[in-house]
């Protein structure tokens, strides 16, 4: 699910710094143990207005169930990329993933040239968006209805779910005159054994809603293989990897075998 990611902080000159949460700093196993946190979370952001913010620690009070709360945030790190920021607040029986909700606001993609409304809470995510997190909404699946559900199992076609966890690298250009110059941020996903399985049992094809999803499907095989091989070292995969001569001896699935 979007989250409410952007934050606005006003300075004592009257000036705006945005707060944009993209995922939680390395230091948390997952994005929900880091949304599960109480008084203190480190997050990678990107700040809007960063220039106008030297070090001072930046404050916005927030009212939570009629109890006024403050929310201060503090530079930790500036990264090439990012900032790793500090959140304290003053409440510490309340989650980071209450005060986002009360906090902050949808970001919106910028191409729908508008401001936020209170139906987006709802209208900008997925039928079948579960865990709390995401900075953004997948846009290939954002026209899905339960009644195109309906329909698909009425023709016997079955879904399958992944959970996709997006980086920085969503909103971050391609400044780079050539491509091995561009800086790739990683996005990590999740899948199940029974999503294994099912692409295992499959015998009529699958379609990848999403250049995301499809990517995960790639990143599979490339798991598998280098399961195959002994050298998974760290559940990653490179851009480069489907150039090294190393991968693409074994079938689809036996690539998938060697990860159930």
């Amino acid at each position: 699910k979007v989250v409410e990611a952007r934050i606005l902080f006003t300075k004592e000159t009257g000036s705006t710094i945005e707060i944009f949460c993209l995922e939680p700093d390395d230091r948390y196993k997952d994005v929900t143990n880091a949304m599960l946190q109480h008084s203190k979370v480190f997050w990678k952001c990107l700040v809007g207005g960063a220039k106008k913010w030297k070090s001072e620690k930046l404050s916005k009070p927030i009212e939570i169930n009629q109890e006024s709360i403050v929310l201060d945030a503090s530079i930790v790190e500036k990264k090439n990329d990012y900032f790793i920021i500090e959140f304290n607040w003053s409440n510490q029986s309340i989650s980071f993933a209450e005060l986002l909700h009360h906090a902050g606001i949808i970001p919106l993609p910028p191409y729908l040239n508008r401001s936020i409304e209170e139906a987006d809470k709802t209208t900008y995510q997925t039928i079948y968006a579960k865990h709390d997190g995401s900075v953004a909404a997948p846009t290939a699946g954002l026209h899905f209805t339960d009644t195109i559900f309906e329909k698909f199992a009425s023709k016997n076609i079955h879904n399958s779910y992944v959970t996709l966890h997006v980086g920085a690298g969503t909103f971050k250009p391609v400044k780079a005159s050539k491509m091995n110059e561009h800086e790739m941020h990683a996005e990590r996903f999740e899948v199940s054994v029974d999503f294994l399985n099912r692409l295992l049992d499959g015998n009529s094809g699958v379609v990848a809603i999403g250049t995301t999803s499809m990517r995960v499907l790639e990143s599979l095989y490339f798991l598998g293989e280098k399961v195959h091989l002994g050298i998974l070292d760290d559940c990653f995969v490179a851009s480069t990897d489907a150039y090294d001569t190393r991968f693409g001896n074994i079938s689809t699935r036996e690539a998938l075998l060697c990860l159930r």
